[in-house]
């Protein structure tokens, strides 16, 4: 297996057409890493604001003052009524 990436490569070095294809191919796949990465992160931050205001609206139904809540939240009154609402 090694032997056949090693004359992979010394192939690919030779030939100029060849790595700028190899190098395209390899950015290509670097840059949707990078994209699904983000999409991964932006997914969680996303579920984290749901869980957020889950919490916002139980801790509102248990009788909790909402500057308590806003305290433990770490959010503005204002923030915390959009969250309610």
């Amino acid at each position: 297996m090694f032997s056949e990436l090693k004359k992979k490569v010394e192939r690919y070095s030779a030939d100029d057409k060849l790595a700028m294809q190899q190098r395209a191919i390899d950015e290509a796949r670097v840059a949707q890493a990078l994209e699904m990465g983000g999409a991964l992160r932006r997914g969680r931050e996303e579920v984290r604001a749901d869980e957020r205001v889950a919490i916002a609206r139980r801790m509102a139904g248990e009788g909790l003052e909402e500057d308590f809540i806003c305290r433990v939240l770490k959010v503005t009154p204002q923030e915390l009524e959009r969250m309610l609402a």
